[in-house]
């Protein structure tokens, strides 16, 4: 229900670019530039593993991931979803033995967060970038 009510109100409001706020699209051209790829890099606190992510924290990802879980903005899982596959992808090549599994481990949300949100939402980006 709630996500039909969400779909009407875009259709009467649309939406505007999670990173700049300027258009009515769920991601301008300009902001999905910014997210072109996934860092990976050696932490010494995780021994010899490769660690992954989407992006660094900041700027439109950042206004992307706080807009998805804080603010309802369901329409950015698609694209959070393909940068997280992507990264998993990054992790899958850069693996130093490719006998070594990759897990892509949801951190499960807090109860009373997913019931604020409405969601899980980390759990429905790790089932998004599995589809990708």
């Amino acid at each position: 229900m709630a996500r039909m009510l969400g779909e009407l109100l875009d259709l009467v409001v649309p939406r505007s670019c999670a990173g700049c706020g300027a258009e009515t699209v769920t991601l301008c051209a300009d902001c999905a530039a910014g997210l072109d790829s996934p860092l990976i890099s050696q932490v010494p606190r995780y021994g010899t593993r490769t660690v992954v992510a989407s992006g660094e924290y900041a700027g439109v990802l950042r206004a992307g991931l706080v807009g998805y879980k804080e603010h309802d903005r369901r329409d950015l899982v698609r694209i959070l979803g393909l940068l997280l596959a992507r990264a998993v992808v990054g992790a899958l090549e850069a693996r130093p033995l490719a006998d070594l599994p990759v897990l892509l481990v949801p951190v499960p949300s807090a109860r009373g967060a997913v019931r604020r949100r409405g969601a899980d939402h980390v759990a429905a980006l790790a089932a998004q970038a599995a589809l990708v």
